[in-house]
């Protein structure tokens, strides 16, 4: 496939997601262990970063938030941010973080988990 960007391949809940950055979208692949194949396009994003986080739940942080890959039926779109730059995740002291730096300014966001 021409014009790929960046690829990310990981293992989640007995499937194997796949991500394809590419100019103006990011694909994702989702391949079941039972042989099923899933497809999804998010747009374009400048960085990604595929997280778990200590509750066992794996997260796309982007360049405009954060997406739940576990969602029902598709990645959700749970927290929009505008974040720029290089984006790292880190957990210290029990909590996660989310760290977006620029070549002028650092953020840093610390997630909270809250369940039902």
């Amino acid at each position: 496939m021409p014009d790929i960007l960046e690829v990310f391949v990981e293992s989640i809940d007995y499937s194997l997601w796949i991500f394809l950055r590419l100019f103006e979208e990011i694909l994702i692949l989702r391949y079941h262990a039972w042989n099923e194949l899933n497809q999804y396009v998010l747009p374009g994003s400048s960085s990604f970063v595929i997280s778990k986080i200590p509750n066992g739940q794996h997260l796309l942080i982007r360049s405009d938030g954060m997406w739940n890959l576990g969602g029902l039926f598709r990645p959700e779109h749970i927290f929009k941010i505008s974040l720029e730059g290089q984006i790292k995740t880190f957990i210290f002291d029990a909590n996660y973080y989310v760290k977006a730096t620029t070549e002028n300014s650092t953020t840093v966001l610390k997630a909270r988990y809250v369940g039902n």
